[in-house]
């Protein structure tokens, strides 16, 4: 006899799991009235609901299978959590039992193409996924385009563990679905990317998403529109998935949620004005004179050939100093002595005309090989700012170079305005600006408005700077440099959190400083699905009161934190009450 190997995959994890630590029950529909159908590929749906139940094992939730006529009937009280995976026949008393069990203050998990059919397979449209989930279909994303990247924005209550910014990669076998935000109770997740340039700012119309979450009645949904199988490229962005459901799931099942928030003081996102200070050196003057008047500070990438010394001086006052090359010739392909040797005698002139080893380094043309990173590690120096677009918006070390934290490039720089896009209308270079901080901004990442003395310095062209810096001013935004982007980071790296629910009301977080040093402007965060309102929450760290922020639509509070001592663990603990 064969046995079907997903039966001795999820019989296997069964037995070696703790199968019943979870405290909440989810009926996970087995969608048989749409393995059914004609027009789809019951092998698949088999398989991608076996990959379901593996999941569940193996995060240890509790389940029971359900099938179409159950739902039919009405879910029992045991349940407080329905999932709903790729059920795209699903009749009339079955959308009744969905809204039912919404109502009656319970959450929902859907994805694909809900409710497209009824059980005698007619073609029922999109209306019962529009009004359930808030959402306005756009579009089946044809096959033929391969793959798209979804990015996953930080700060939602979807998000924890996961990297601002993140671009999961999902493939268009099986047709995913784009839509848009009909409902001021429906939030998104993230928004599908342009594939030929991911980091391309669109206006917020024009955005389509397949990630959403929000409240029906007095229950809760999340919805994607893409499956697990649906999922590719490297390991990470399969951990990445996992966390995703995960992080779903738990808030559905109104688990308290904590995380670090991303930034200092718990900023929305962070943003670096950079300057890749090379020919026409002198040029530079025309930017320190807008950055003098607002009033913030930059990175200065100098190529040490080009200096003006008067103008160096200047801008040495205004940021930190990064290393551009010694000449403007690549280091790519050079051999290991010469990059050292190059990288080496740079550094050694930038410290002693500005007082300080500098620590970042953004090659000509951003250019690098391995042995460029070979010889950035033995010169020891912390920072590659690269022209590298990452799958995340958020600075990562190199698994390779693990001391080396590189700076992505999150959009557009001067060099794409003036000579790939031929914008010469600073109101148009303004706006191409504007929109990717803006959804760097909405990610939560780290902006880096990159430009050079010679294109976006000169004096006609400087103000396109204008606006954008302005708006960044204007919102929660941390504004640095790539030299305190690393000292956050090597920071935040040594806090760890340790969380655990007392009861049902208690809810502990351990913060540990593992640095050597202080760690200042720590903020952590708390989701969770009901019982965050202010009136209704006490916080206290070590025994003593503390005050939070509260924000009632992301189901989230702030709390702060001015200062952990190097090897400090504080102990916070959140006491909240149920919200009828």
């Amino acid at each position: 006899m064969r046995i079907k190997l997903s039966y001795v995959l999820i019989l296997s994890v069964l037995i070696c799991s703790d199968f019943y630590s979870k405290n909440k029950k989810i009926a996970l529909l087995y969608p048989q009235n749409t393995i059914s159908l004609a027009s789809e590929n019951a092998s698949w749906l088999i398989d991608n609901f076996y990959s379901w139940e593996l999941f569940l094992i193996q995060n240890k939730y509790k389940y029971d299978v359900i099938k179409d006529e159950d739902l039919e009937d009405g879910l029992s009280d045991d349940f407080s959590l329905l999932i709903l995976p790729a059920a795209k026949s699903v009749n009339e008393k079955e959308i009744l039992s969905i809204k039912e069990f919404l109502n009656e203050g319970n959450s929902v998990f859907s994805t694909s193409s809900l409710g497209l059919y009824n059980s005698a397979e007619n073609w029922q449209g999109w209306e019962n996924l529009e009004k359930l989930f808030g959402i306005r279909f756009v579009s089946e994303i044809p096959q033929e385009e391969g793959s798209r990247i979804h990015s996953i924005f930080g700060g939602t209550p979807i998000s924890p563990n996961i990297d601002p910014g993140f671009r999961l990669q999902i493939t268009t076998y099986d047709k995913p679905i784009e839509v848009r935000i009909n409902s001021k109770n429906t939030f998104p997740i993230g928004y599908w990317q342009n594939s030929l340039i991911p980091f391309e700012g669109k206006n917020e119309i024009n955005n389509t998403t397949s990630a959403v979450y929000g409240n029906y009645g007095k229950g809760s949904f999340a919805w994607l529109g893409f499956e697990f199988s649906a999922v590719v490229g490297a390991k990470m962005h399969q951990k990445t998935a996992n966390n995703l459901w995960k992080n779903i799931i738990d808030w559905l099942n109104d688990e308290p949620i904590a995380q670090l928030e991303t930034w200092p003081k718990g900023k929305q996102c962070a943003a670096v004005i950079s300057c890749d200070v090379e020919f026409k050196f002198n040029f530079i003057n025309n930017a320190l004179d807008l950055l003098e008047k607002e009033k913030i500070p930059a990175q200065f990438y100098i190529l040490t050939e080009s200096i003006d010394y008067p103008s160096f001086d200047r801008l040495n006052k205004m940021g930190d100093i990064g290393l551009h090359g010694d000449v403007h010739i690549l280091f790519k392909w050079q051999d290991y002595k010469t990059q050292l040797d190059r990288l080496t005698q740079s550094i050694s002139f930038l410290e002693k005309l500005s007082g300080k080893r500098p620590i970042a380094f953004r090659p000509p043309e951003t250019f690098f090989d391995e042995t460029t990173l070979d010889a950035i590690d033995a010169a020891n120096m912390k920072i590659l700012s690269s022209d590298v677009i990452e799958d995340r918006a958020v600075p990562q070390f190199l698994e390779s170079h693990p001391k080396v934290l590189v700076i992505p490039k999150t959009g557009f720089d001067d060099y794409d305005i003036f000579q790939r896009l031929k914008m010469d209308n600073i109101e148009d270079q303004s706006r191409r600006y504007l929109l990717d901080f803006n959804r760097i901004f909405q990610e939560g990442g780290l902006y880096s408005l990159n430009f050079h003395t010679q294109m976006q310095c000169r004096q006609e062209f400087v103000n396109a700077l204008v606006e954008p810096i302005q708006e960044i001013k204007s919102k929660d935004v941390w504004i640095t440099t790539h030299d305190k982007v690393y000292d956050w980071w090597m920071k935040k790296s040594k806090i760890e959190l340790d969380t655990k629910l007392i009861d049902d009301k208690n809810y502990l977080i351990e913060i540990t400083n593992k640095s050597e040093e202080q760690i200042d402007e720590v903020a952590l965060s708390l989701h969770k699905k009901n019982g965050l309102e202010p009136n209704f929450i006490q916080i206290t760290i070590d025994g003593k009161s503390v005050d939070f922020e509260s924000n009632f639509n992301s189901h989230k509070i702030k709390i702060f934190l001015t200062s952990i001592n190097s090897k400090e663990t504080k102990r916070l603990k959140i006491s909240y009450a149920d919200i009828e």
